[in-house]
């Protein structure tokens, strides 16, 4: 455990995602699944979520459009997003998607997420 950096972890419903500097798949997350109550956990590296298609969602759960992840600094708690959605301060959820696409609209293939279930 000593080589992962963790980065931001948040519970998603039954699912813990966690974002790292760099994966390293030896590591047992049980004790967190267990501390946090899930089911599942997504660990993801930082550099994996660059170019990630997300859902952007209202307290209501409807979908206000979708942006794309531009940058995600956790140091400073802030995440940059290119979207359509005028109105930023409606979104209340993000649903981060599989796909990946560079802002010219070229597809960048399926991000590497490792579940742990």
């Amino acid at each position: 455990m000593p080589d992962t950096k963790y980065l931001y972890i948040e519970k998603c419903g039954s699912e813990l995602l966690i974002v790292v500097d760099r994966l390293v798949e030896s590591v047992s997350f049980y004790k967190l699944k267990e501390y946090f109550s899930v089911t599942s956990i997504a660990c993801i590296e930082r550099v994996e979520i660059k170019d990630l298609i997300v859902g952007l969602n209202d307290k209501d759960d409807n979908t206000l459009g979708l942006g794309t992840i531009i940058d995600l600094d956790p140091l400073n708690d802030n995440l940059t997003l290119f979207t359509p959605v005028q109105d930023i301060h409606k979104i209340t959820a993000i649903y981060l998607g599989n796909i990946k696409v560079e802002q010219g609209e070229k597809d960048r293939g399926k991000m590497r997420a490792i579940r742990y279930l």
